[in-house]
């Protein structure tokens, strides 16, 4: 995966997790990592949208976030995956996304 100085790195994984007396459970989750200041501000801007703004949106019509980490310069946001990514090619999400800029 590519990243430049004005992007986050975007990873699509599988969280493993156990509650006491029950069996594994894995989930499938996407990761944005920050990895500078900048792009840390940016991450930690988007995370207080998610659980200021979209709190009641979450899981319906947003995806779940299930967590913000972050130490001096770099942080991680754990995103629900909602499955397929965006076709670029879709003219519909591309006019969407340019009004939302």
């Amino acid at each position: 995966l590519k990243t430049d100085e004005d992007k986050l790195g975007v990873f699509r994984g599988i969280l493993s997790y156990s509650l006491e007396g029950q069996e594994e459970s894995k989930l499938g989750v996407v990761c944005k990592i920050a990895f500078d200041d900048k792009q840390l501000e940016k991450l930690a801007h988007e995370h207080k949208i998610y659980n200021t703004y979209l709190t009641d949106l979450q899981g319906d019509c947003v995806p779940f976030v299930h967590g913000f980490f972050k130490d001096h310069s770099s942080g991680c946001m754990i995103l629900e995956d909602c499955s397929a990514p965006l076709d670029p090619d879709d003219k519909l999400i591309f006019d969407f996304l340019l009004k939302i800029r």
